[in-house]
């Protein structure tokens, strides 16, 4: 992985549950880690096939980033104050050097 594609700077947070005083859980979000990541918008074609052949309405986002053990999909991505859900994770080689995220979006 060339560094120089690393050049987003995204926040891994991951959800923390506490209860409100009426007993009522309430989730907010915690900052799990801070990494240099390539950042890409996928096509509709790509989007396509990246959901395994579902119609993507949405915008679906590759980031691309040094292996970082610890991260699941309970956890979003923030990048240039942008909220992105992480939908799956792979190490594509198997080496742990890299992680590849497909993450979708948020809208409002």
């Amino acid at each position: 992985m060339k560094p120089g594609k690393l050049r987003h700077l995204i926040t891994i947070e991951h959800p923390i549950t506490t209860q409100n005083e009426y007993g009522e859980p309430i989730t907010t979000w915690g900052t799990f880690a801070i990494a240099y990541a390539s950042r890409e918008d996928l096509t509709g074609r790509e989007a396509y096939y990246a959901n395994a052949g579902r119609q993507a309405a949405t915008m679906l986002t590759r980031f691309t980033m040094r292996y970082l053990d610890g991260v699941d999909a309970t956890m979003r991505i923030v990048s240039d104050s942008v909220l992105y859900d992480i939908q799956s994770i792979a190490d594509p080689e198997g080496k742990r050097e890299q992680l590849t995220i497909l993450a979708e979006r948020q809208d409002g």
